[in-house]
């Protein structure tokens, strides 16, 4: 074989390896890619997850502020019926200690719901937190896509550039060697 087959062959040989080294670059951009995304997709799963346990914690301790409150008002009612009935007066004083304790109780239902106002203020936050987590994790995931897809794309024109500057090379030693032949 002659030199201009062997530079040919040299060529060709140049050619299919950045090809293949770009492909293998571009399967390696893939991958990470692909990595990042799930990273990204457990983190906000389990940003989320934090903030759903949050709001459980908020719904349980409002259920219970409001049974307390319940039982609150109905002493209160309790003790309102009993002052009606007239059986206060029998005992000097006691109407106006019925009176200051259901007021007391009413006053403490009072500030109970006042607790139960924050806490589904809580929730609405907790709400907000979690689309927020969300937004985030969609504007990663597609900063993620976006480099990527550039960066497969760059690998793929290094390839195409070096797929052409070959078939420029194969074309130049074939008019050498013709030149030669002639």
């Amino acid at each position: 074989m002659g030199f201009g087959g062997k530079l040919s062959r040299s060529i060709s040989g140049l050619g299919n390896k950045i090809q293949k080294s770009a492909g293998a670059l571009g399967s390696k951009i893939q991958r990470v890619e692909t990595q990042a995304q799930k990273g990204i997709t457990r983190g906000i799963q389990t940003g989320q997850g934090a903030v759903r346990d949050i709001e459980r914690g908020i719904v349980k301790s409002s259920g219970k502020v409001g049974a307390v409150k319940q039982g609150l008002l109905k002493g209160a009612q309790i003790l309102d019926a009993l002052q009606s009935t007239g059986v206060a007066g029998l005992v000097p004083g006691l109407g106006l200690g019925l009176a200051a304790v259901s007021g007391g109780l009413r006053s403490g239902a009072s500030g109970l719901k006042q607790l139960q106002d924050v806490g589904v203020d809580a929730r609405m936050a907790t709400g907000k937190a979690k689309n927020q987590l969300a937004n985030v994790g969609q504007k990663a995931s597609s900063e993620v896509s976006r480099v990527g897809m550039q960066s497969r794309a760059g690998v793929e024109r290094v390839g195409e550039r070096a797929k052409a500057i070959e078939a420029q090379a194969q074309e130049d030693v074939s008019n050498v060697r013709s030149a030669f032949a002639n």
